[in-house]
């Protein structure tokens, strides 16, 4: 009995204090979510810009006496995207286009509309796709604005009301992990392992590396529950349809299907030779494909460029604006990664087991043209990936959360390895 009493005793200072260094690391490395705008952190100098509308923090004209406006985040990583907005010829804000990462960035946004327009005279929202980063700003708007886009971003909206709780946890959680490693030195940490368990802890790091960046935003602050959605749902087969919006002109939405997430669409303004492509364009930044294939990305952008041409200006999803150039360089991305995963990976399995290492076969061969085109080169092992199991079930893949985890955490191991020079057993 005395022995059982002191094992429990034991047991209890353990657990007592496993729970006092949990309260510590909470304490001591809080989340550095509070970011309260961009900070024009722009890596490199391969950005190439349209002359007089410099990539920087804020709203800018796209073409002069246009009335419309982008909202741009650089350098435009995880959650740093970008938004928009169109005026009436009297100055009245008409028209937002898809909102920002949080309540905090989307309220900052909105209260710096440009010509000092305010929110209160909006007529419409409109979405470009479901992703947090351009719907999370939802509820800072007014329930009662009309709000355009596919029934996709209302089944993300329903899905995110049981998840965020543990999206929250996951994300906190990670970036406890990598701000503990990165206080004690990663290379230390790394190093201090054994070499049988250097790759587990490089997947954990990696993990906790993509976590700690979202970490920054004010998802606390979100409310799924007060996010109103799509009220007007537009046809997502592939039509153009053309929005009652007279005070800006012709403005015509067309979606493309699944490819870059569960549905894309752009926004159209043709008097204006203006499109809002939503993530379907990544310029300076490597985009990333949770949908697929490739092939139906490359198709998308061929229209794009059809439906358009010399003369018009392109609002991308992440990163500066562009005109048909930039269009044509993020299509030749997505076929040098069609071709690529058919060339480097045709030896492989065909099995889940063997898309992370065709992934690391197509980053390899990614030519010079596109590393120096696109940062976060390694954002290619997840559209590897997932063009992988797009070619296994013949369509577009619907990427659920688990998936996403291990994919974001597998980019994270590889930029840790090229930062401590580590190659892959």
């Amino acid at each position: 009995m005395g022995l059982l009493k002191s094992c429990f005793v034991l047991s209890s200072v353990w657990v007592a204090l496993i729970a006092v260094l949990i309260g510590l690391v909470i304490t001591s490395f809080p989340p550095d979510r509070y970011v309260d705008s961009c900070q024009n952190e722009i890596p490199g100098d391969h950005w190439r810009s349209v002359q007089g509308l410099p990539f920087k923090c804020g709203w800018q004209e796209v073409r002069p006496g246009s009335g419309v406006h982008a909202y741009l985040q650089p350098y435009g990583s995880f959650c740093w995207s970008n938004a928009g907005a169109a005026l009436s010829s009297s100055g009245e804000a008409v028209l937002v286009v898809d909102t920002l990462t949080d309540p905090a960035l989307t309220n900052l946004m909105l209260g710096s509309l440009p010509g000092g327009a305010k929110a209160s005279d909006l007529q419409a929202l409109v979405y470009t796709h479901g992703d947090i980063d351009h719907i999370f700003g939802d509820q800072t708007l007014p329930p009662s604005l009309k709000r355009y886009g596919s029934q996709s971003v209302n089944k993300e909206i329903e899905g995110l009301r049981k998840t965020i709780p543990k999206m929250r946890a996951l994300i906190y959680a990670g970036h406890y992990v990598w701000s503990l490693a990165d206080t004690v030195g990663v290379s230390r940490v790394v190093s201090a392992a054994p070499p049988s368990m250097q790759p587990l802890l490089l997947k954990v790091l990696g993990w906790g590396l993509m976590q700690s960046k979202l970490a920054r935003f004010h998802f606390d602050e979100v409310d799924a529950f007060a996010m109103k959605g799509v009220t007007e749902v537009l046809p997502d087969g592939g039509e153009a349809t053309e929005l009652p919006l007279p005070s800006v002109g012709k403005a015509v939405w067309k979606a493309y299907g699944g490819i870059h997430s569960k549905m894309d669409a752009m926004l159209f303004l043709p008097d204006k030779k203006i499109v809002f492509t939503g993530d379907l364009l990544f310029i300076g930044i490597a985009p990333v494909m949770w949908g697929g294939p490739a092939s139906q990305w490359v198709t998308a952008l061929d229209s794009l460029i059809n439906d358009t041409g010399k003369g018009w200006l392109f609002v991308p999803g992440h990163g500066p604006v562009t005109d048909v150039e930039g269009v044509t360089l993020v299509r030749d991305y997505f076929q040098f990664l069609h071709d690529a995963v058919s060339s480097e990976c045709a030896a492989l399995p065909e099995g889940e087991e063997a898309d992370g290492l065709c992934a690391r076969k197509v980053y390899a061969a990614l030519p010079d043209k596109l590393r120096v085109g696109f940062v976060e080169g390694q954002r290619i092992l997840i559209s590897a990936a997932i063009e992988r199991k797009a070619r296994r079930t013949g369509h577009s893949v619907e990427v659920q959360v688990p998936t996403k985890v291990k994919l974001l955490a597998e980019q994270g191991e590889e930029m840790l390895r090229q930062q401590l020079g580590l190659p892959h057993p």
